[in-house]
C-alpha cells in the first residue's frame, strides 16, 4: 500500500473555546477484523502527535496526522489502534490449550483445598463458564494491512478524533466560565484600587507636609516643596499600571469570545507586570492586600489558560 488519502482542510479552531484535555473512542469489524481507535489528548505548547497502530505503515501513520493536523492545533495526542480478530465462531474458533488446562488444574486445586470430591464439584459448570472466556481462545491479530483495513482504520481515526473534539469543547466550555469569574473577580479588584490610590496619595503629601512643618528652625523653600512633593507622589502614582491593567482585561475578554490559548498566556503576563508594580509602588496596606489578591486570583488564570487550546 502505497499512499493513504485524507482530504485537506485548516484546523477547525477559529472562534472554538476548546480545552487540550479530552478522549474518543470508535469502533467498527473491518474485513473480518475488529478495529479498535482509541484517541487521547493533555495540554502542550504545540501539536504532538503519537501514534500506536501495531503495523509499520508510514502511509498509513502519515494519513492518521495529516488527520489530526486537519482539526487541532494544540495538545499532545496519543492515538492507539488495536486490530484483531472479530469473529470467534465457527471455523476460527480455536482453544488455547495451555490456559485452558491451566484453568481447570486451577479449578481442581482449589476444589482440594477446600476438602471437596472432585465428582461433588460442578465441573461442567465451571468448563461453561471457562469457555465463556474470550482470552481462552486464541484471537489472532492483523498481520497484514490490506488496503481495505487500512481505510478501516482511517475512517475510525476520523470518528474517535471528533469525539475527542467534542469532549474538548465541552470542557473547553467549563473552564470558559470559570474563567470569565476569575477575570470579572479581578475587574471588581481594579476598580477599588482608583480611589484607593487617589486617597493614598493625598495621605502622603499631608504626611510629609506635617513633617516639615514639625521642624523648628527650618527654612522651607515653598516652591522647591511643592515640585519635591509632585516628584515624590509620581514616583508613586500607579494610574498607568491601572489604565494598562484596566486594557489587558478587555482584550482577555476578548480572548473569551474568540479562544486562543496561547494569546491569553501572553496577557495574562503582561497583567502580571502591571499588578507587580502595583505592589512595590503600595504605600497602602489595604492596597497591598487587593494586589496580593490580584496575585492569587491571576495564578488561577495561568492554571486554567494553560489548558486552553
Amino acid at each position: 500500500m502505497d499512499k493513504i488519502g485524507v482530504k485537506n482542510s485548516s484546523p477547525d479552531v477559529g472562534g472554538v473555546f476548546s480545552s487540550m484535555t479530552g478522549f474518543g473512542t470508535a469502533s467498527a469489524d473491518v474485513s473480518g477484523y475488529r478495529v479498535i481507535v482509541e484517541t487521547r489528548s493533555v495540554n502542550s505548547r504545540h501539536l504532538d502527535i503519537n501514534i500506536k497502530s501495531g503495523f509499520t505503515s508510514p502511509a498509513l501513520d502519515s494519513a492518521i496526522t495529516a488527520l489530526v493536523n486537519s482539526k487541532l492545533s494544540r495538545g499532545r495526542v496519543d492515538i492507539s489502534v488495536q486490530v484483531s480478530r472479530g469473529n470467534l465462531s465457527g471455523a476460527s474458533l480455536r482453544i488455547n490449550e495451555e490456559k485452558f488446562l491451566s484453568g481447570l488444574s486451577a479449578f481442581r486445586h482449589g476444589a482440594r483445598l477446600a476438602g471437596l470430591a472432585e465428582e461433588t464439584v460442578p465441573l461442567a459448570q465451571f468448563v461453561t463458564e471457562l469457555l465463556s472466556r474470550r482470552d481462552i481462545f486464541d484471537n489472532e491479530e492483523a498481520n497484514e494491512l490490506t488496503a481495505e483495513l487500512a481505510a478501516g482504520i482511517l475512517e475510525l481515526a476520523g470518528q474517535a478524533i471528533d469525539n475527542l473534539l467534542t469532549m474538548r469543547k465541552r470542557e473547553g466550555q467549563l473552564l470558559r466560565t470559570a474563567l470569565v469569574e476569575y477575570a470579572a473577580s479581578l475587574k471588581d479588584y481594579r476598580e477599588r484600587l482608583t480611589p484607593l490610590v487617589a486617597q493614598s496619595l493625598d495621605t502622603i503629601s499631608l504626611r510629609l507636609k506635617t513633617r516639615l512643618e514639625n521642624l523648628d528652625g527650618v527654612e522651607v523653600d515653598s516652591q522647591r516643596y511643592a515640585q519635591e512633593i509632585v516628584y515624590f507622589t509620581d514616583r508613586l502614582d500607579v494610574s498607568e499600571e491601572i489604565v494598562r491593567l484596566g486594557s489587558h482585561l478587555a482584550q482577555l475578554e476578548g480572548c473569551f469570545v474568540t479562544g486562543g490559548g496561547r494569546k491569553m498566556e501572553f496577557i495574562l503576563q503582561e497583567m502580571g507586570r502591571e499588578i507587580n508594580t502595583i505592589g512595590s509602588k503600595s504605600q497602602s496596606a489595604e492596597i497591598s492586600n487587593i494586589v496580593v489578591e490580584c496575585k492569587a486570583i491571576l495564578e488561577k488564570l495561568r492554571e486554567q489558560v494553560m489548558n486552553i487550546e
